[in-house]
């Protein structure tokens, strides 16, 4: 368990930079080229005409804020479930990604989250820029609902809607005997996932969430009959089959490293489905050692905005490393030997 420092924190999860050209470049593909009825396509000429288009100046953030407000239209839909807006846009030869943070607490504050930056191969980011807007910055956010935000900014009005997860909330939950469930979290790679805790083994795991369209597919390890491997993301599930549900065992390292889209769900967690006191108690039951050192939902009060991270997963190098796993499967007709099993692979 790894508190997470507010740097990485803020600005993670803009997506990897060498992923994101294509995936943001779709969409500056010629509409007319493009059909609306089938999977959008990523054009070689629209990579590189986007090259030598007018820039936007990164040295000034409202210029940057007026540029993606511009853009995104009179509404956005937010579906991380930490409450991040993730943006990329090729800014000449600079790939700039970042994200607007709807924050529980501090949205509640009228206050916006916002960081941006560009890689560069070595050394410091040409551009990394991280601030807390308010009404100071020309910034009016107003709280519509829980899962609606009203965004003023030079005129223009965005309207923010929050993932409610109303479907997965009003379905059966993938729970065994003495177990909790925490809350929904959507990833931002598109998975979906329920974070649940077992109050037998005080451990938090998270459950594959089958409803919706799939976010991946999914490879058969060959040496593990019960664990299979995302072919996007990487992830890799484990087959709890006495309760129909495949639990996250794993997450690539170099995604992890890469701080991209695929380097796990430990920053979605279910803010707004769980109370910020309770989370604070199941964190100090399943991590003793943070007794008194955080607050509601796991913030750190020395230093402040850190926030204590659940990974309940292992951090793998390579597939093969899960060849082991074949041997929790003989306890897994027993739901809390098998969470033992899994979470002393993850941490071994």
């Amino acid at each position: 368990m790894i508190a997470r420092n507010v740097s990485a924190y803020v600005r993670r999860m803009v997506g990897h930079l060498r992923l994101a050209l294509g995936l943001f470049l779709c969409a500056a593909a010629p509409a007319a080229a493009q059909d609306a009825a089938g999977p959008q396509i990523v054009f070689n000429e629209a990579e590189i005409a986007a090259l030598s288009r007018p820039t936007v100046d990164t040295t000034d953030p409202k210029a940057v804020l007026r540029h993606l407000l511009r853009g995104a239209g009179g509404e956005i839909v937010v579906y991380p479930s930490e409450g991040y807006y993730y943006f990329r846009f090729q800014n000449g030869p600079r790939l700039i990604a970042g994200n607007l943070r709807f924050d529980l607490m501090d949205a509640a504050q009228g206050q916006l989250n916002f960081a941006y930056y560009s890689r560069a191969a070595f050394g410091e980011d040409p551009v990394d820029h991280y601030s807390l807007l308010g009404p100071e910055d020309g910034i009016r956010l107003v709280t519509v609902s829980p899962f609606e935000y009203r965004l003023e900014f030079e005129g223009r009005v965005t309207r923010v809607i929050i993932y409610a997860a109303v479907d997965e909330l009003a379905a059966p939950k993938p729970l065994a005997s003495d177990e909790l469930y925490i809350g929904p979290v959507f990833d931002e790679s598109g998975v979906r996932l329920h974070l649940i805790f077992d109050q037998t083994e005080k451990a938090f795991f998270f459950v594959l969430n089958s409803m919706g369209p799939p976010a991946d597919t999914f490879t058969p390890h060959p040496d593990a009959p019960l664990v299979q491997v995302g072919d996007r993301t990487g992830y890799v599930f484990f087959k709890d089959a006495r309760h129909a549900r495949w639990i996250l065992v794993g997450v690539a390292q170099r995604n992890i490293d890469g701080n991209n889209t695929f380097d796990g769900p430990f920053d979605q967690l279910p803010d707004r489905f769980v109370d910020p006191d309770r989370m604070r108690e199941l964190l100090e039951l399943a991590y003793p050692y943070l007794a008194g050192r955080i607050g509601p939902r796991g913030v750190f009060l020395d230093p402040p905005h850190m926030r204590a991270m659940v990974a309940p997963y292992r951090r793998y190098n390579s597939t093969a490393e899960f060849a082991t796993l074949s041997d929790c499967g003989p306890v897994a007709g027993d739901t809390h030997a098998l969470i033992r099993c899994l979470q002393a692979f993850a941490y071994q």
